[in-house]
């Protein structure tokens, strides 16, 4: 997964693209994904630019033994 983004570098993209830039131009300057600027204006039009905690831990759904059947399943068809 991909380092989150510091609040000041996200001031800096959207404060790029207020002064007229474009989105496409403020990627390759910045060197980010331009998915990532229309994210960003996205959010800040809903004024949530602020860096947003990563999610908790999320435990598996299967139980350990019906996983290790999966595994067992998968490795005799190859």
């Amino acid at each position: 997964m991909a380092k989150a983004c510091s609040l000041d570098l996200r001031e800096k993209v959207m404060e790029y693209i207020k002064e007229g830039k474009r989105k496409m131009e403020a990627a390759k300057v910045f060197r980010l994904n331009r998915k990532t600027i229309y994210r960003w204006g996205k959010k800040q039009k809903e004024g949530r630019l602020a860096v947003t905690k990563r999610k908790a831990y999320k435990p598996q759904k299967l139980d350990p033994e019906a996983l290790r059947n999966t595994s067992r399943t998968i490795r005799i068809r190859h």
